[in-house]
């Protein structure tokens, strides 16, 4: 066989692939929309048999998406945390952030609040749509909470709540009006809490 032909050929074969790979990740996304997560599972499958290193571990990661889907969450943070040296090594700032953030919800979701802190904290430090930073920020206000670290919930809830004020977000202004109405409560600030939840029912 010619050079020109092998170049061809494996030109031809990564196109093929990478069509392959693209449609495999896009069905696997439909699928979990439309809740038929047994038929992303197979998906998955399909995009670790293209056997390269990128199918295998982005395969491991949206299995463990699909399985987040079903709310198991043991499953998916496994899935998760073997993936994430590649995803480190391998992927945009933009997509580790995601990941990480991904990670943080898993961990919320298994209520081990203390290992998602850190996962969302990295998270924050790519830079973000202030929609996607109030998200961020009040989880994690949530995660020092369910700890019991009330001093640091409420500086992440008053933080999320200047991203509320500025995005002029009434639904985001109730969250932060309720979480810090919580601390109030949980603190003994009944003074505070009463203020709180005043403003509370005003925005209803």
């Amino acid at each position: 066989m010619s050079k020109f032909l092998l170049i061809f050929f494996f030109v031809t074969s990564s196109l093929f692939c990478k069509e392959k790979h693209d449609r495999y990740i896009d069905t696997i996304l439909q699928k979990c929309r439309n809740d038929e997560l047994d038929i992303a599972f197979k998906y998955c499958d399909s995009l670790l048999a293209l056997g390269t290193d990128s199918s295998k571990y982005e395969s491991y990661v949206y299995r463990g998406f699909v399985y987040y889907q079903k709310q198991q969450f043991d499953s998916t943070i496994s899935l998760y945390l073997y993936a994430y040296p590649w995803i480190i090594k391998n992927a945009s700032q933009r997509e580790i952030s995601f990941f990480n953030w991904s990670i943080g919800k898993t961990y919320m979701g298994l209520k081990q609040y203390e290992s998602s802190i850190p996962f969302i904290q990295k998270a924050l430090e790519y830079e973000h749509p202030q929609k996607t930073e109030f998200s961020l920020l009040n989880n994690i206000g949530l995660c020092y909470f369910y700890i019991d670290d009330r001093k640091k919930a409420r500086f992440y809830f008053t933080k999320a709540e200047r991203i509320a004020n500025e995005l002029d977000d009434p639904s985001k202004k109730e969250i932060c009006l309720t979480n810090i109405a919580l601390i109030d409560l949980e603190e003994g600030d009944f003074k505070k809490w009463g203020t709180g939840a005043k403003n509370f029912l005003r925005k209803l």
